[in-house]
């Protein structure tokens, strides 16, 4: 169901657009993506596929204390990205850095009360460490979806702010 919104993909011949993806009605709100395509080796416009892809930005912020001494906090509105079975309340996810290095990580919800209050943990300490990241460096999870199927990529901006 579009709800008379437009959706506009790309192919490999265009450059990236800025569109609104829009869902059904299970509830899901529109979300923002930046649709363009994508090769095998990861670069805009490299290959000959014109396989479209949507690019969906899960998480974009800045981390906290808890976020790099415990686990990360997931926002509620992007649960929808994942498809939990009902009563389960992890899955597992790979997501691939900038260096090519996927990480394996979990996506947990709590099982009771009137908040889910979601999660990333697996892997996340592992790659906060070997990161280095530091409180108020951003962080940016996205989903990548194409006709074969979905991937996470995931990356850090570091917090260039100079303190005087």
């Amino acid at each position: 169901m579009n709800d008379g919104m437009p959706i506009r993909t790309s192919d490999q011949r265009q450059p990236a657009l800025v569109v609104v993806a829009v869902f059904d009605s299970v509830g899901v709100h529109p979300r923002p993506f930046v649709a363009h395509s994508m090769c095998a080796h990861r670069r805009p416009f490299a290959c000959q596929s014109s396989q479209p892809t949507m690019e969906f930005e899960l998480v974009n912020k800045k981390l906290t204390t808890t976020d790099i001494e415990s686990c990360l906090a997931y926002p509620a509105g992007n649960l929808w990205a994942f498809q939990m079975v009902q009563g389960q309340n992890a899955i597992n996810f790979n997501a691939r850095d900038p260096t090519g290095r996927v990480w394996e990580f979990m996506l947990c919800t709590r099982n009771h009360g009137l908040y889910k209050k979601p999660v990333i943990r697996g892997d996340w300490l592992d790659y906060v460490r070997e990161k280095g990241l530091t409180v108020n460096d951003f962080i940016i999870l996205k989903m990548v979806a194409a006709e074969n199927g979905v991937s996470f990529n995931i990356r850090v901006e570091p917090n260039l702010e100079l303190a005087i």
